[in-house]
């Protein structure tokens, strides 16, 4: 009888700033889950973070004895719930042994393997690898773990790294994740026209390259699934959990303009009568009207475009090389075919000046999009930005030893040059002030709304962003 396989996402309960209107399902680890059971692994996935479960709490509900490997997944903001954690579970389930994982973990394999207590830390793409440590660690005798690619190991408190792991070429190979495990989906939070909602990811890896985005799980290599083998999930999704709403995942789900016009006619084919919420940002120069067309008769309702600032050597020092002028036509087709549209836009870049930041404002206000959401800059480690800030000995806040703040706290993490922090923060508030306490603007998203769920994500919003804006560093 092969023992069990548990995949844990910490609670970070220390965590402010976070969007706690908007909480998807942990996708990374229902695909690790996928490959458990198809290897045969009895398999549960506990998202402490909706559960709100404490360490103490998760661990009462294992049974220690029947567990071959239990499996941590951490970013930035949970990093630190994952350290207690792990620490927890090596005193008082002793031996079992402890896989970590995550962005966090890709981009500090190393501190995060010695921090977390962990046996294995899993650098990258996980599915693949996951697979093979399965097999290590359910017959050691057979499986040698030095030649399991992406992953750095304790060897008897030595720290040894392996060969870097390939990126997974076809990613239908991929079993698709089951969302049944996580139990009933209405406990995740999302805009929801309809209840329950799913979510997908059809593609992974980003080409371009602004200074500010993590890729150290997906790599900088874009590949998208088959037409076919999206449509096959998303039906998987329906019929097993009754899905009226889907929501996309992808960071560039336009990347492949043919590749989008053949998925969302397909999905417009089928009369599935899904709403579809494209909850990443989508860049408006990947896109156009017919191809938003396509999309709003495949059940389409809202489409977020990442602006980032309205300063063009602020963005060319981010290396977000953006069109604005397409930004505010892609705007106002989406609105003219009846699409929600988000705008998202972030202070304290380098070469920012009060003066870059008033100009970023006035611009979300031209634009006009039903909502827009400002966040102040996170040095992400693995980032060009944070290499940066590193070298120059201008952070403020080391993020590699995790955060305890969310992007959507109001809090400076590093200097910039003739800007003082509180000039950062005033802009980040006056934002907020400047495009909403319109009465325009509150009519504008107010009637953007079509559904209770809608309404009442929309007061969790509204309620949590004056708290946040209202907040102190």
């Amino acid at each position: 009888m092969r023992k069990n396989v548990i995949l844990i996402n910490p609670f970070a309960h220390y965590a402010h700033g976070t969007n706690v209107a908007t909480v998807e399902p942990p996708l990374g680890l229902l695909y690790l889950s996928a490959v458990a059971r198809k290897k045969g692994f009895a398999c549960s996935v506990i998202d402490a973070e909706i559960r709100r479960l404490r360490p103490e709490h998760i661990i009462d509900k294992i049974d220690i004895s029947s567990v071959l490997l239990i499996g941590v997944s951490v970013n930035v903001v949970s990093y630190r719930a994952g350290v207690e954690l792990c620490r927890e579970l090596r005193r008082r389930c002793g031996k079992v042994a402890i896989v970590a994982g995550g962005p966090h973990v890709s981009v500090l394999p190393e501190q995060c393997i010695m921090e977390m207590n962990a046996d294995v830390a899993v650098v990258g793409e996980g599915e693949q690898t996951f697979a093979q440590l399965l097999d290590y660690f359910s017959n050691r005798e057979t499986t040698a773990i030095s030649a399991i690619r992406g992953i750095w190991y304790n060897d008897k408190g030595t720290l040894r790294s392996t060969a870097a792991r390939p990126l997974i070429d076809n990613l239908d190979e991929i079993p698709f994740p089951n969302l049944s495990e996580l139990g009933s989906l209405n406990q995740y939070r999302s805009r929801a026209r309809k209840r329950p909602v799913g979510v997908l990811l059809t593609s992974r890896g980003c080409p371009f390259q602004c200074s500010y985005c993590n890729k150290s799980i997906f790599g900088g290599t874009y590949r998208s699934r088959s037409v076919s083998n999206i449509i096959d999930e998303i039906g998987g999704q329906i019929s097993a959990n009754g899905i009226r709403q889907l929501d996309f995942l992808d960071d560039n789900l336009t990347l492949n303009r043919q590749h989008t016009i053949e998925l969302f006619r397909a999905i417009a084919d089928r009369r599935w009568g899904l709403a579809i919420n494209l909850q990443n940002g989508v860049r408006a120069d990947c896109i156009d009207e017919q191809v938003l067309a396509i999309m709003v008769r495949a059940g389409v309702f809202k489409v977020s475009f990442g602006v980032e600032s309205a300063n063009d050597e602020v963005r060319k020092r981010a290396q977000k090389n953006l069109d604005l002028d397409k930004v505010l036509s892609m705007t106002a087709v989406a609105r003219k075919l009846g699409l929600i549209v988000i705008g998202n836009f972030m202070f304290g870049l380098p070469g920012e000046t009060e003066a870059t930041m008033n100009e970023t404002i006035a611009f979300a206000v031209r634009m006009n999009p039903h909502i827009a959401n400002f966040m102040i800059t996170v040095p992400l480690p693995g980032t060009a930005l944070y290499d940066e800030l590193k070298r120059s000995g201008n952070l403020i806040i080391d993020t590699k030893e995790g955060l305890s703040t969310g992007f959507y706290a109001p809090a400076v993490y590093y200097r910039l040059p003739g800007v003082e922090p509180a000039c950062i923060l005033a802009r980040y508030r006056t934002a907020y002030f400047r495009f909403y306490f319109r009465l325009s603007k509150m009519t504008d998203s107010l009637l953007s709304i079509r559904s209770f769920p809608e309404l009442l994500w929309y007061a969790t919003a509204v309620t949590d962003t004056l708290k946040q804006v209202g907040g102190r560093q």
